[in-house]
């Protein structure tokens, strides 16, 4: 599978899928990635902090991960620091 920034259908919305060089968290921390059920969208990090890129297996583990929180949000199981560990 070829990862790039799309638009993906996840429930009855679509998202946008965006890949960027780094994605920030909370308090400017670097994330590998970061879903926003708000704006409808997937950030997944190409690079680690030291700007060294990262292995493909990593970028596509990242998008499914967040792929299955954006899911949790589409449903009834909206609560974030409650389905990390399911996902």
């Amino acid at each position: 599978m070829e990862l790039k920034s799309r638009r993906i259908k996840i429930g009855n919305s679509a998202w946008k899928v965006k890949l960027k060089d780094k994605v920030n968290g909370d308090n400017n921390e670097y994330w590998l990635g970061a879903s926003n059920p708000l704006y409808k969208t997937i950030e997944v990090s190409t690079k680690y902090p030291d700007n060294t890129d990262l292995e493909y297996i990593t970028k596509l583990e990242t998008y499914y991960h967040e792929i299955i929180h954006s899911r949790f949000s589409e449903g009834q199981y909206t609560d974030e620091e409650k389905n990390q560990p399911l996902v």
